[in-house]
């Protein structure tokens, strides 16, 4: 993948900002927010420029894939980082991929051997195959928008899948744990801008959810539409592998995978 010369310095930028300056400088933090991407977008809108993360000690209107509403009491981790977006490559598929990697990379350093952290394709992340993390990433022409959903000391109610939070796991304030991440995520997208997700696939499919176990891809919102296989992980566009039961191997570019 090859970019231009602003974009490389951009990049250099980028990463230099994140180095260099104090997280209270950094990070734009409200007591609360009904979204922080919705923030984000009216912060750019009203002339922020550079690289930002918002974040929100509690979010009361989150949501996610699909439109669904992603729950954020109070003190969990609800952020999300702003960059500008002069790229040739707008909306490049493997990008929700790299960001669950670099998700998983801080939470796994935090839980450490405590419990298994994987990456359930694209870019949820479970501990022990309960959800603690979720990512929405949106677009303009001249932004990427990723918001990022961390349970840090509360888990989600009534919902249909198990959840969990990082608080069982470790102690980390929220404020650090945002630091954290949106360190690991602008050195990941340095990488992931000038080298493409290729040398990043082999790390993602060593910590994918059910790798070598059958799962299950809905292919349509109401989850009629599914197809069961054997997780093989991603390839180096980031598609999800499945074998099926007739020794097929078959690629997926969306879906939402269950058990």
């Amino acid at each position: 993948m090859k970019v231009d010369s602003a974009a490389v310095d951009l990049i250099r930028t980028v990463c230099n900002v994140m180095d260099g300056v104090d997280a209270e400088k950094v990070i734009e933090d409200y007591e609360e927010l009904d979204s922080t991407n919705s923030e984000a977008k009216r912060l750019a809108d009203g002339g922020k420029s550079g690289v930002f993360v918002v974040s929100a000690r509690k979010q009361t209107s989150g949501r996610g894939r699909y439109g669904r509403a992603w729950y954020a009491p109070a003190d969990n981790v609800a952020m999300t980082i702003a960059v500008p977006l002069p790229f040739s490559f707008l909306g490049s598929p493997t990008l929700p991929l790299m960001t669950g990697l670099a998700v998983h990379d801080v939470l796994q350093t935090l839980v450490g051997d405590r419990a298994a952290v994987c990456i359930k394709w694209p870019n949820d992340i479970v501990v022990d195959d309960a959800k603690i993390s979720g990512t929405l990433i949106e677009t303009s022409a001249t932004r990427i928008y990723v918001g990022i959903g961390v349970n840090l000391v509360a888990e989600l109610p009534d919902a249909i899948y198990p959840t969990t939070s990082l608080g069982r796991f470790c102690n980390i304030e929220r404020l650090a744990l945002i630091e954290m991440i949106a360190d690991r995520w602008l050195a990941q997208f340095q990488k992931w801008t000038l080298d493409g997700f290729a040398p990043l696939a082999a790390m993602y499919t060593s910590n994918i959810w059910r790798r070598g176990e059958e799962v299950t891809i809905a292919l349509n919102e109401a989850r009629t539409d599914r197809v069961t296989g054997l997780c093989l992980g991603v390839n180096e566009t980031g598609l999800l592998q499945l074998k099926l039961s007739d020794g097929t191997v078959r690629s997926f570019s969306t879906g939402d995978v269950g058990a």
